[in-house]
C-alpha cells in the first residue's frame, strides 16, 4: 500500500456522515410504520364490510325458515323465531316491530330472547323513533338491511339486521341481534400482529440509531488509529485491496473516500431493508396461519357439536381471509349436508375437489349427495 500524507479528515465530516445514516434509518421506519398502519385501515375495512355480508346471509336464511314455520299470528312467530334460532348460538335476540299509524314511530311487538340472558333497554309494547338520519326500521319493512355500528352490552357484543315478514295482512320488521366475537377475535388478532411488527420496527430503528452513535464515538475516541489506518479498514469494510493514497490537500482523494463511504452504506442499507422484509413476512405469515388455525378448529368442534350454522358461518368467514383451503370447502359440505341443503353441500364437494383431486373421500361424498340430489330416497334416509 502507498502510504501518503495524513488526509484532512475532519470531525464535521463524521457527524455529517453519522447525520445521513441516522435520517436514512428513521425516514425507512417511519415509511413502513405508515404502509402496516394504511393496511391495517384497508383490512379492517374489508373484514367489517366481508362480515356485513356474512350477517345478512345468516339472517335472511333464518328468516327464511320462520317463513316455513308458516306462523299466522305473533305467538306462532314467537314459536318459530324460536324453535329456527335455538341451534345458532350467533343468535343472541330477536326484537319484532311493526309501524304505528306514525310512519316515524314503531311498536315492538314482541321481545324474543334466544341465546342468551341480554336484557334488552326496550320492553314489549314500548313506542320507539329512530335517530335522525337513522332508518333501519324503515328501510327494514321494505329490505334487508344491516346496522353497521357494533354494541356492547355486560359481556356482549352484537350488531343488528333488520328483515321484513309479513302475516297475513300486517307487516313486521325482525330485528336480529348478531353476536360479533367472531369479527372481534379476528380483528384483534390482525391487531395485535401489527403490534408486535410495529414493536419490532421501533426497536431495530433504535438499536440501528444506538448503533450509529456508538459507532461514532468509538471513532472519535481511535481518531488518530482510524486515521492512519483508514485505508486498511475501508478494505476490510468493502472486502477488497484498496490502494489507497490520500494528501492534505487532495479533495479528490476526499470525495473518492467520501463517495466510497456512501456505497457502503448503501450496501448496508439494501441488506438491512431486505432483512426487515422477509422477517416481517415472516411474522405476518406465521400470525395469518395462527388465526386461520384458531378459526378452523372452532368450525371443527362446532360440526362435531351439531352446530351446523355455526360451523357454516365460521367456514365461510375463513375462506374470505384465506380462499382455496380444501378444508373448508369439505367441511362446508359436510355442514350443508347434514342440514340438508345438498346443492349447497354438492357445490362445496367440487370446489373441495378442483383444490385436492387426490383425496378419494370426496368422491364418495359427491357421488352420495348427486343420488340424494337424483330422488334416491335410500340415501336420503341416511
Amino acid at each position: 500500500m502507498k502510504q501518503g500524507k495524513k488526509p484532512a479528515f475532519t470531525s464535521k465530516f463524521i457527524i455529517t456522515i453519522s447525520v445521513i445514516y441516522s435520517s436514512l434509518i428513521i425516514g425507512v421506519a417511519v415509511f413502513f410504520n405508515h404502509v402496516v398502519v394504511e393496511n391495517n385501515r384497508i383490512i379492517q375495512d374489508t373484514l367489517i364490510e366481508r362480515s356485513n355480508d356474512v350477517f345478512l346471509g345468516k339472517t335472511s336464511t333464518l328468516t327464511t325458515g320462520i317463513l316455513l314455520q308458516k306462523p299466522e299470528n305473533v305467538r306462532e312467530l314467537n314459536a318459530a323465531v324460536r324453535e329456527v334460532c335455538k341451534n345458532d348460538s350467533g343468535v343472541l335476540h330477536v326484537l319484532v316491530f311493526h309501524r304505528t299509524g306514525d310512519e316515524n314511530y314503531f311498536r315492538l311487538t314482541d321481545s324474543i330472547p334466544v341465546n342468551s340472558h341480554l336484557v334488552m333497554d326496550i320492553k314489549k309494547g314500548d313506542i320507539v323513533q329512530e335517530p335522525s338520519g337513522i332508518d333501519y326500521l324503515k328501510e327494514g319493512r321494505i329490505h334487508a338491511v344491516i346496522d353497521p355500528q357494533v354494541y356492547t352490552k355486560e359481556q356482549y357484543t352484537w350488531q343488528s339486521t333488520y328483515h321484513p315478514l309479513a302475516l297475513k295482512n300486517k307487516k313486521y320488521i325482525l330485528q336480529y341481534i348478531i353476536s360479533s366475537d367472531l369479527q372481534n377475535i379476528i380483528h384483534d388478532a390482525y391487531s395485535r400482529a401489527n403490534a408486535a411488527s410495529y414493536r419490532s420496527l421501533v426497536i431495530m430503528t433504535g438499536v440501528l440509531v444506538m448503533a450509529v452513535i456508538i459507532l461514532t464515538a468509538l471513532f472519535f475516541q481511535n481518531y488518530s488509529y482510524l486515521v492512519k489506518r483508514l485505508a486498511e479498514y475501508m478494505q476490510m469494510a468493502a472486502g477488497g485491496n484498496l490502494d489507497i493514497n490520500l494528501h492534505p490537500t487532495g479533495d479528490s482523494e476526499l470525495n473518492e473516500l467520501a463517495l466510497s463511504f456512501n456505497t457502503l452504506i448503501e450496501e448496508i442499507r439494501d441488506i438491512r431493508a431486505k432483512k426487515d422484509s422477509m422477517e416481517k413476512q415472516m411474522a405476518d405469515s406465521d400470525s395469518d396461519d395462527q388465526t386461520v388455525k384458531t378459526i378452523f378448529n372452532r368450525g371443527v368442534a362446532s360440526l362435531k357439536e351439531n352446530m351446523y350454522d355455526e360451523a357454516i358461518s365460521l367456514f365461510k368467514t375463513l375462506l374470505i381471509i384465506k380462499s382455496g383451503n380444501f378444508g373448508c370447502y369439505f367441511n362446508l359440505g359436510v355442514a350443508f349436508a347434514k342440514t340438508r341443503r345438498y346443492e349447497e353441500s354438492l357445490e362445496m364437494f367440487q370446489k373441495a375437489k378442483e383444490v385436492n383431486p387426490s383425496y378419494a373421500v370426496t368422491d364418495g361424498y359427491i357421488e352420495r349427495v348427486e343420488k340424494i340430489l337424483s330422488g334416491d330416497a335410500s340415501f336420503r334416509k341416511n
